[in-house]
């Protein structure tokens, strides 16, 4: 065989075999990537919340408060405080009242009574301090009175209550006639208290005349 066809040949084969390892080397191409789809811009329509039931029970309407009704004395102390006259008569009403009325009544009456009693009508307070049975309360509260009245009402007072040892106000009525007797603490006069204080007060009035 002619030299020039063998050389031929073998060039051809040899750009066969280049093609073949060429295009097993070239790599595939890429498939295209589809767009992104774009949003719509149109607005979804606003949907409105179901409204929330209340689950809690409305509270109660309260009843108004009623007037409670008055009293009998309660009434009656009304009636006493409000009728036509002078001070002295309401305040004899009130402790003529008082022998006959539940404790809280008595206070009540008697602390309207103080009020309204002059010096002169004390006495009858003094009936209802030392009469048995008045209840400490109003005791104290017509012993608390005298205080801030003259000597002639108080101190006889006092005295009064020395005599019954057992009266809810002898130790602060003790503690005030030492005071004014100038007793030692513990002591009695040498008399009564009762001609104690008059000879005391005797004494006073003597030298308020000088």
């Amino acid at each position: 065989m002619n030299r020039k066809i063998i050389f031929f040949l073998v060039g051809v084969l040899l750009l066969a075999i280049s093609a073949v390892v060429f295009l097993l080397l070239m790599p595939l191409p890429k498939a295209p990537v589809p767009p992104p789809k774009k949003e719509s811009l149109e607005k979804k329509p606003f949907s409105t919340p179901a409204p929330i039931s209340s689950t809690v029970a409305p509270s109660p309407l309260k009843a108004p408060a009623t007037t409670q009704p008055l009293t009998d004395w309660e009434q009656k102390l009304d009636t006493i405080l409000t009728a036509p006259g002078d001070t002295s008569t309401s305040a004899r009403s009130l402790l003529a009242a008082i022998p006959s009325l539940p404790v809280e009544a008595q206070e009540q009456y008697i602390a309207h009574a103080l009020n309204l009693c002059e010096d002169s009508d004390f006495s009858r307070a003094e009936e209802i301090y030392l009469r048995p049975g008045t209840p400490a309360s109003v005791s104290e509260a017509i012993f608390n009175d005298s205080l801030n009245r003259p000597d002639e009402v108080k101190l006889p007072l006092m005295a009064k209550t020395m005599a019954n040892p057992s009266h809810p106000m002898a130790g602060e009525s003790r503690g005030i006639l030492e005071l004014y007797l100038d007793l030692e603490p513990g002591a009695s006069p040498p008399g009564s208290w009762d001609i104690a204080v008059r000879e005391y007060l005797r004494n006073q009035a003597s030298n308020t005349a000088l």
